[in-house]
């Protein structure tokens, strides 16, 4: 893959950092080298690319950029600390495979069938290589039916969750998280692929039929088959108002590893009423990292006023390096341009203001009594986190990145 003529075009007075970090996450072409050399050439404030790349979660692509090859442009203390994120990095994402095979056979044991979601199967099955991306957590999906057993086998194993409410009364209706004493990582349970209130998913029983195998190292898991990949990947990150880097270098790597039938997904993903998101991936993974995208479809995404509004959204602030982080406005705007339909968008500007998640238990933990508050406290937090922000943003990379990945 190499960056396309529009990526060229877009980074017309982007800062040479900002430069830097996507023309090595874009993968390696023949013109890469001779790129990477002029922009270092030009001088590279390398606290902010060592800052940036972990935030925006491409730090082993970096690394694998610039090592060997580049390493005599780089300060040697810049190298060490990069080898010993990159190595930290490796270290962890073999643990988290294991835990998650582990946590798959736990459950098909107890006769629950598990999907593996991102991570370690996103790794090795876009990538091809479980170091070259950069997670924190596990995330698991297993049928609604097997929520009750599949509770009680976490429970058992240690993982407890930190929302004070019943299954049936969970109010978002699509995930939970769990942690465990000592752990180091967070599992998140899926029941659905996105939140309800937010167009997409495939769900059902097609959706565990169309499911492939991958091998993990210690083990096979499931894992959501290539299709439903693509448009799950380009859909979190919609979701999210694509906060980061990592996600769109997700969907070019997808769109590298697996033969698509273009036409075919998106008159799925038009079926789906997740059109717009879906075109929104494809035009940021073929513009910013050169992803052999059919002309027509990226046709079809340049015709599409919302989706060329949220790319220019997506490219506004990733030129600057997350200087202030990725805003609120960035993080509800992109998601309510995805939406086609007024009393969609309406619903889901009310849900996400107002239905609790993780986040909110972690701000404050209540007893379940009182749980109802937390419709309340979602909406104080999101004002005390915006007003609070700049503040954390000046206390250095270590807490800005610390919170940027809670």
């Amino acid at each position: 893959m190499s960056p396309s003529n529009e990526a060229a075009d877009t980074q017309v007075g982007w800062r040479r950092e900002a430069q830097l970090i996507l023309c090595c996450a874009a993968g390696s072409n023949p013109e890469r080298l001779d790129r990477l050399r002029i922009i270092l050439d030009a001088g590279i404030d390398w606290e902010v690319v060592m800052r940036a790349a972990p935030r925006q979660g491409v730090m082993p692509r970096v690394y694998h950029a610039l090592i060997p090859a580049l390493a005599w442009q780089l300060p040697a203390s810049v190298r060490d600390r990069m080898r010993r994120e990159v190595h930290g990095n490796a270290v962890r994402n073999c643990y988290l495979a294991a835990e998650m095979v582990r946590l798959c056979r736990l459950l098909e044991k107890h006769g629950v069938r598990a999907l593996a979601l991102k991570g370690p199967a996103l790794a090795l099955g876009v990538y091809g290589d479980l170091t070259l991306r950069q997670f924190t957590d596990l995330d698991l999906m297993v049928r609604q039916a097997d929520l009750g057993t599949a509770f009680a086998v976490l429970a058992g194993d240690g993982f407890r969750t930190r929302a004070p409410l019943k299954i049936g009364e969970f109010p978002s209706g699509w995930e939970m998280t769990f942690t465990r004493e000592r752990s180091l990582f967070e599992l998140d349970l899926h029941w659905r692929l996105s939140p309800p209130y937010f167009p997409f998913t495939p769900e059902g029983d097609e959706l565990w039929q169309r499911a492939v195998e991958i091998d993990l190292g210690p083990g096979c898991v499931s894992t959501l088959g290539p299709e439903d990949l693509m448009l799950f990947l380009c859909a979190h990150g919609a979701k999210h108002g694509w906060q980061s880097l990592s996600g769109v270098c997700d969907v070019a790597r997808a769109a590298h590893a697996h033969q698509y039938d273009w036409e075919a997904l998106a008159a799925r993903a038009r079926s789906l009423g997740s059109l717009r998101i879906f075109l929104l991936g494809v035009l940021l993974a073929h513009d910013l990292l050169g992803a052999a995208i059919p002309n027509t479809l990226i046709d079809d995404a340049r015709a599409e006023p919302f989706v060329q509004s949220g790319a220019h959204t997506f490219c506004r602030y990733f030129h600057q390096l997350g200087a202030n982080g990725p805003g609120l406005l960035q993080r509800w705007l992109i998601p309510l341009m995805m939406i086609p339909r007024r009393a969609a968008r309406l619903r889901y500007a009310l849900a996400r203001a107002f239905l609790p998640a993780t986040k909110d238990f972690d701000f404050v933990s209540l007893p379940y009594a009182l749980s109802p508050l937390y419709y309340a406290i979602r909406p104080l937090r999101f004002v005390m986190q915006k007003t609070l922000n700049p503040l954390l943003y000046g206390l250095g990379p270590s807490a800005r990145h610390e919170t940027y990945n809670r």
